[in-house]
């Protein structure tokens, strides 16, 4: 028996076979279903604010000195009306260094930002002290800190607001479909 099992077992033998189910279903397909309000928009947009603002910055450079009274000597030669580079390479006896465009959590050294942001444009520093050295600051632009209206934002904040509660509503669907 067990002979002729094996000479024609092809007879005796069903194919192996799976079936398998899925539905794939992103946020963003769920995220058209959901409904949001002009309020809820609006205080999406309060709430995340911050991500909409760009900071105050000002256009820096500086002038460092070796020591205190190079310093207070630069000081009064460009109170005096001489030139920034001037007093950096006669006085300084070096470049005046740029800067860029820095916002105020952009300067690490407490001293130096505390200076640099009392400055109206095209003013110079009084020394400053630092653990580099001696400083003088100088403003060349202040570009005045920005906020994006809701109105250039609106659809960005509707898509993450209807995103997110797409991704809670397919959690949902998920836990009933494993359910069932």
């Amino acid at each position: 028996l067990e002979a002729f099992h094996k000479a024609n077992s092809a007879k005796y033998t069903a194919p192996e076979f799976r079936s398998v189910t899925y539905l794939l279903v992103r946020p963003e397909d769920a995220a058209e279903r959901v409904p949001v309000t002009d309020k809820e928009i609006s205080d999406s947009y309060e709430a995340r604010k911050s991500e909409f603002t760009t900071p105050e910055n000002r256009a820096l450079r500086q002038i460092i000195f070796k020591d205190e009274e190079a310093a207070k000597a630069g000081y009064a030669a460009l109170i005096g009306g001489r030139t920034f580079e001037t007093v950096a390479k006669d006085i300084a006896k070096n470049e005046p260094q740029d800067l860029g465009r820095v916002a105020a959590d952009g300067m690490p050294v407490k001293e130096l930002r505390e200076a640099a942001f009392k400055l109206k444009a095209g003013e110079v520093s009084a020394p400053v002290r630092s653990t580099f050295g001696w400083h003088i600051l100088r403003v060349d632009e202040i570009i005045e800190q920005t906020v994006k209206p809701l109105e250039e934002v609106k659809d960005q904040v509707t898509k993450d607001l209807k995103t997110r509660r797409g991704t809670a509503m397919l959690a949902q669907m998920r836990e009933r479909l494993d359910d069932a």
